[in-house]
């Protein structure tokens, strides 16, 4: 379906859309705050939130009351880009966004490598005024002006943009701090150069009309703050696009090229973007799938691991489906495309992880606030900070040591450093998840996660295989066994019924033909009949055997010890007498038993919930350890069983196959939907299991907390730093220690605190996992 298409339906059906737009320019978290809240006010949208990390603004609104075009103006009214995303479906892995990022990071280096250029020598003349008797000649003011000048007008022009996009529109960020810093001291230092008597006068020099040698300035101070802070931006940056590299190597794993099978069995290598629904494509040993699809001919074994986190390779045969860049490892087949571009599982998987990434954690919102604030706090303190100064300053000296402790406040306080605390580890977190086949549906489910307290397992899918198969199959006394099986599967093979279809496998498996059956007819819940070869043949459970006056015998005691085992009996009768007796069970996943002492051992209490009835539930417990049983529970009872724990003070995660149980999911503090390749995306769940294996319950539980972990630390981290670094650059430690900041110092350290946050973050993609 096409955008506008999508748009006419959503519009038709009274429903909001959404929709993810790069936003350019953001410099701070500041700027994220000004577009979210634009965007909020826009007549028509529901909800936004931009993330900065990610640089993307997620906005969900009316298509009546308004467009993307509407969005896309209000974001650039307040000075900032909105680019263009990478196509769906397209084989580039970098879109439209990603090229302007890094024309913005080639752009920061030759900005860097002009301020560097020049400001080393400034600096040297400063540090060396004093000691050198060549640089205390009266025109070495008139060199470091020159020299700094293109340092802070051109590498600086940024800041100044930035600041005066922020003045129009009455609001202030980290811009502002920086731009108020460098051009006070780059003024002031020019004053100096050309009117150094003013200067004197004002008490800026402290030997004022007796000086002999160059009046002086802060040029070092001005050139330095901004080599620093473009430096910090672009190891930020750096760091940062670092951070969706889990997205690129997704998208990154979609093939270029397809071989698609023409009319008279003649192959065609077509663009993997060019696939229709409908066509047959060919893969050899060796190469990756192109798209998704069910194989019509030929078997093989095929590496998903990319998709799911499993690295066993999963057989291939026809009916079965794949999956668009998995790779085929041993045998050639061919498959029929059913999903192509933006449908596919993988284009799915990038889709959600996208959002969730886009998606704040509500640990962040008190960062949120404090940014709100902060500007305007630091502006008031550097105000503050600099009247005070020139209070108690020498009379010679009042006007350059107020100026220059102001100027440390305002260059040593970081918005930047809270504004990524929380949003770095988010990214990292959930591109990790989705690399290990844990889909985090946004920063909301990825902190929920780490406040589990206990798991509510359903047994069938989950615990289970979700794959009944007959485990035992006894024949009574005067009757075939091969007879018995090819009758009573003849009969369910015109069932749909899961205990019949494993049968029919079990038959299947063995080489037998299957008998033409007439008079068919199903029983809801008990069992089927119908006539094959002259005999009326019944396949059900003991209620219909009883209906229909058929006696058990002994295979009724047979029925209560497979029962007991975990196994569903089904009875075979023929012409009104039992002829076998076959138990059916749901195998247990071979990591279930495992998965649930892990949960046990990290405190975690885990319980089963079943329809099934107790016999069997029980067995299954036993065998895996579950001690807490759950059962004959119907699929609308399932949320109630859910509330019952939430109501004992429990954090409940419910993990279920995402259909069956989506009362239950929605319900629990987090769902978690246990998914195959076509299940990915679950709209009831919080985190889906691609792989489907109950494995990723640990992996999702043991990335939350260490992403909290990492989270809590960077928070902590920038508060503190500001909290320190402020009053020092404000001298209030002056009079009891003799501490203060040098502007070059504040802004070496708040350069330093962004970049330790994101480093901090990327620390995740390298942290083990359950």
């Amino acid at each position: 379906m096409s955008a506008t298409a999508e748009k006419i339906s959503a519009a038709a059906a009274g429903e909001s859309l959404r929709v993810e737009l790069p936003v350019t320019g953001m410099t701070c978290a500041a700027c994220a705050r000004r577009i979210e809240l634009r965007l909020r006010k826009t007549e028509g949208v529901g909800d936004a939130s931009v993330n900065f990390a990610t640089g993307r603004a997620s906005v969900e609104y009316d298509p009546v009351r308004t467009d993307t075009r509407a969005l896309r103006r209000r974001v650039e009214e307040l000075g900032y880009g909105v680019s263009e995303p990478a196509p769906e479906g397209g084989d580039s892995g970098v879109g439209r966004a990603e090229l302007e990022r890094l024309a913005e990071r080639r752009d920061l280096r030759r900005r860097f490598a002009v301020a560097a250029l020049l400001g080393l020598p400034v600096l040297v003349i400063a540090m060396s005024h004093g000691a050198v008797p060549a640089f205390d000649v009266p025109w070495i003011n008139w060199l470091q002006l020159a020299l700094a000048a293109p340092v802070v007008f051109y590498g600086g022009a940024p800041f100044f943009r930035g600041a005066w996009v922020a003045l129009r529109h009455g609001a202030a960020d980290m811009n502002t701090l920086v731009a108020t810093g460098t051009g006070a001291a780059f003024l002031y230092s020019a004053v100096a150069t050309f009117a150094p008597q003013l200067v004197a006068d004002a008490g800026g020099a402290s030997h004022a009309g007796a000086h002999a040698g160059p009046a002086p300035v802060y040029f070092e101070a001005a050139s330095v703050i901004v080599a620093l802070i473009l430096l910090g931006r672009l190891l930020e940056a750096r760091a940062r696009g670092r951070t969706g590299e889990a997205i690129r190597r997704l998208v990154g794993l979609q093939p270029r090229t397809a071989r698609v099978v023409r009319a008279g069995d003649r192959h065609e290598d077509v663009p993997a973007g060019e696939v229709v629904v409908g066509d047959l494509v060919l893969v050899r040993p060796g190469e990756k799938v192109p798209t998704d699809g069910v194989v019509t001919e030929g078997r093989s074994a095929v590496d998903e691991s990319m998709l799911t986190g499993e690295s066993l390779p999963v057989e291939k045969s026809p009916g079965d489906e794949v999956f668009g860049a998995t790779v085929n490892r041993t045998g050639g087949f061919t498959f029929r495309a059913t999903r192509v571009g933006r449908d596919t599982v993988l284009r799915q998987i990038v889709r959600m992880v996208e959002e969730a990434q886009g998606r704040r954690a509500p640990i962040a919102r008190l960062a949120d606030v404090v940014s709100g604030y902060f500007t305007p706090a630091v502006i008031v303190i550097a105000a503050v900070t600099f009247v005070v100064w020139f209070a108690v300053s020498p009379p010679g000296a009042r006007l350059s040591t107020a100026l220059v402790r102001a100027v440390s406040v305002l260059i040593v306080a970081c918005p930047c450093a809270l504004g990524l605390a929380t949003p770095t580890a988010v990214l990292v977190g959930t591109g990790r998840g989705a690399e290990a086949g844990v889909l985090f549906r946004g920063g909301e489910a990825l902190e929920a996660t780490h406040r589990v307290t206990a798991v509510v397992l359903d047994k069938t899918g989950t615990i289970t295989a979700g794959e009944p198969a007959v485990t035992d199959f006894v024949a009574a006394e005067g009757f075939e066994k091969e007879l018995t099986l090819r009758l009573g599967a003849s009969v369910e093979r015109a069932s749909e019924h899961p205990l019949g279809e494993a049968l029919v496998r079990l038959a299947t498996e063995r080489g037998l033909s299957f008998a033409p059956v007439e008079n068919f007819e199903a029983f809801a819940g008990r069992g089927v009949e119908g006539a094959a070869e002259g005999r009326r043949v019944t396949v059900g459970g003991a209620k219909l055997m009883r209906e229909r006056g058929v006696e058990l015998g002994a295979l009724e005691a047979r029925a209560s010890s497979l029962a007991a085992e975990g196994g569903t009996p089904v009875y075979v009768a023929v012409d009104g007498r039992a002829a076998g007796l076959f138990a059916v069970a749901d195998r247990v996943r071979p990591d279930s038993k495992e998965v649930i002492a892990a949960l046990k051992s990290i405190g975690i209490e885990v319980s089963m919930l079943t329809g099934d009835d107790r016999r069997t539930a029980e067995a299954v417990a036993r065998e895996v350890g579950v001690e807490r049983v759950l059962a004959e529970v119907l699929p609308e009872g399932k949320a109630e069983v859910v509330r019952r724990l939430q109501a004992e003070g429990k954090r409940v995660a419910m993990v279920g196959d995402g259909i069956n149980d989506a009362p239950a999911l929605a319900q629990a503090d987090l769902g978690i939907a246990v998914g195959t390749g076509a299940d990915v995306a679950v709209e009831a769940a919080d985190v889906t299991l691609v792989g489907g294996s109950l494995r990723g319950v640990l992996t999702a539980l043991s990335l939350s907390r260490r992403t909290m972990r990492v989270i809590k630390q960077n928070l902590f981290w920038a508060f503190a730093y500001n909290v320190v670094g402020i009053p020092l650059a404000a001298g209030a430690f002056y009079t009891l220690t003799g501490w203060t900041l040098t502007p070059v110092f504040a802004s070496a350290a708040m350069a330093f605190s962004s970049v330790s946050v994101v480093f901090n973050s990327l620390r995740l993609r390298r942290a083990p996992l359950a």
